[in-house]
Order: C-alpha cells, then structure tokens, then sequence
C-alpha cells in the first residue's frame, strides 16, 4: 500500500511539474515596451504558421518593432514598424531559436538555483568576455492567472557581451516588468562596461495566448500597433526595387499628401508634397542604410516604408 501511494504521489509531483514548466499553448502575442532618449516604442512578437527548420517543427514569430519619434513640440510624430521573423521550438523542457544557420538555447527549464548557462559566443574585446553567462539565483513554482509556471530569477555574469538576465517563467519567456537592457524575449547585445548601459531598456507590457492572459499593468496592449493605418491601407502603397542602390519606385493606389524621407535618427532629411500614384525616390547621393518613407495620406493618417539602400 506504501509502494501505491509512493508511486502515485510521484505521478501526480511529475504532472504538476510538467504544467508548470508547458510553453505556450496556441496563438501567443507578446508586447514589450522599450525606450532610448528621445525615442520609445514597443516590440511585438506573434506566432504564425509552423514551419520545419532541420526536421524541427518550429512556431514563426512574426516580430515587429514600433517606433515613435516626436517631431515637434505640438505633438507631431513619425511612427515606423521594422518586421523580421524568427524561429523557435519547444522540446524537453528546452526553448531553442535559430540564430546565424544553426539552433541556439533559448530557456533551459531544467536549470536549478546557483547554476549557470552558456548563453552565447560574442565578442571578446578590452571589456568584454568572449562567452556570456546567465546565472540562475532562485527556481520557485507559482501561478500566472491560474496558470503553472516555473519562475527564474536570472542575471548576466560580469562583463557579458551579450545580456539575458531578469525575471523569467517557463510559460513565455522573459517577463520583467522593470526596465533594463536585458529584459526582452531574446538575448540582446551589450555594451560590457562597468558603467550603467546606455542601449536601449525593454520591460514586459503584456503577453497572451489561448490559456493566458498576463497583463500587469492593465494598459493598451496593442497602442503602438495602432498608430499607422490599418493592414488594408499598407498593401495599397509599394516601393520597388527595395533593396536599391539608389533609385526606388513608389506606387500607391491611395490619395498621398506629403512624403518625408527620415533617417535611423529619426531626422526628417527630405520632404515633399505628393498626389501622383507613382512617383522616383533618388537616393544615391545617400550613404548606404536603413531609411523610411513617412508617407501621410490625404486623410493626414500616416504609414511608413522602410527602404534599404546599397553600396555602390
């Protein structure tokens, strides 16, 4: 009878473990804010469709990165979305991701109090190490709206080049709510000095997918997303060829007002009236880069197109 019992309270140990350490259950969103002097905006990240990487069936993030940049003093701004996708899969209690053509640890679940995980090989220099480490101070079981989770609060070992550390469950990831450099859903380059980082900060705004909803703050998860015009609205404005080395081609099925041609900065470097459906963008006298087309419409709404410009 002993034996029974014995074996029956290690299942039920072993099932409540393994709700608490489950990734994400079906569609998940996350939101998290981030700011820099002068600029703020919010960083996105959806699962999408399922994709096979290496035989691995991967969940696509669809990541999208908001910026607000004020443009004057009444309360004019510019509002660009920069999308990239990312890998990831869940097996054994082990979040991976795929980074430069190969996959990397993204959470390991296993880890247990005064541990530490390789996070990545980054850059050796006068400041920084050649490995950054994440070393794990407390592992303790708790509930998110209901929901099992495993909570590890994490920090980076001295002089990492690439910063993870900060509070995280095993249901989505990092879930800081207090702003710092490492406190974003994947591992983020730092600048290695003793001093305070001056990168940019990440925190937590909310997270949801269809077992829970977490937002702490109980703000607007989707502000930022909002800020330009609806998807509809997008599809009907193209730039080709993009990349260019320096000739692009906009063409619009809507009424446009005003195109401003802004750098990474936020600078407004050209700007001029528009209500042609096609119209040559010239930027070859431009360094190569990353630039964007504010592009307002007759309605004064706004909608931005990112545009890569080449070497020559």
């Amino acid at each position: 009878m002993k034996q029974t019992l014995l074996i029956l309270f290690t299942i039920l140990s072993l099932s409540a473990f393994s709700q608490s350490t489950n990734w994400i259950k079906g569609h998940g969103v996350w939101h998290y804010d981030w700011f820099y002097p002068g600029i703020d905006g919010s960083m996105r990240i959806e699962t999408m469709n399922d994709t096979v990487i290496q035989g691995h069936t991967c969940q696509k993030l669809k990541c999208d990165k908001h910026t607000k940049m004020n443009t004057d003093p009444n309360g004019g701004f510019v509002h660009l979305i920069d999308t990239e996708y990312k890998f990831i899969y869940f097996e054994q209690d082990t979040v991976w991701f795929w980074n430069a053509n190969q996959f990397k640890v993204l959470y390991d679940f296993t880890a247990a109090e005064g541990q530490s995980r390789l996070i990545d090989v980054g850059v050796q220099n006068q400041e920084c190490n050649d490995s950054s480490y994440i070393l794990i101070d407390t592992v303790y079981n708790s509930t998110l709206n209901g929901v099992n989770v495993t909570l590890f609060q994490t920090r980076d070992s001295s002089s990492n080049s690439i910063q993870y550390g900060g509070l995280i469950n095993s249901h989505f990831g990092m879930m800081d709510l207090v702003s710092a450099p490492s406190h974003f859903l994947f591992p983020v380059t730092g600048w290695c000095s003793s001093s305070p980082n001056d990168g940019i900060f990440y925190k937590l705004r909310c997270f949801q997918d269809d077992s829970l909803t977490y937002n702490p703050g109980n703000v607007d998860c989707e502000y930022y997303t909002y800020l330009s015009l609806n998807e509809s609205e997008l599809t009907k404005v193209s730039v080709f060829p993009n990349p260019s080395s320096g000739m692009f081609e906009l063409s619009s099925e809507i009424p446009l007002n005003k195109i401003r041609l802004v750098n990474l900065l936020g600078s407004v470097l050209r700007e001029f009236d528009s209500n042609v459906t096609s119209q040559q963008i010239d930027l070859s006298d431009l360094p190569q880069g990353t630039y964007y087309l504010n592009i307002e419409n007759s309605n004064g709404e706004h909608l931005v197109k990112a545009l890569q410009l080449l070497g020559r």
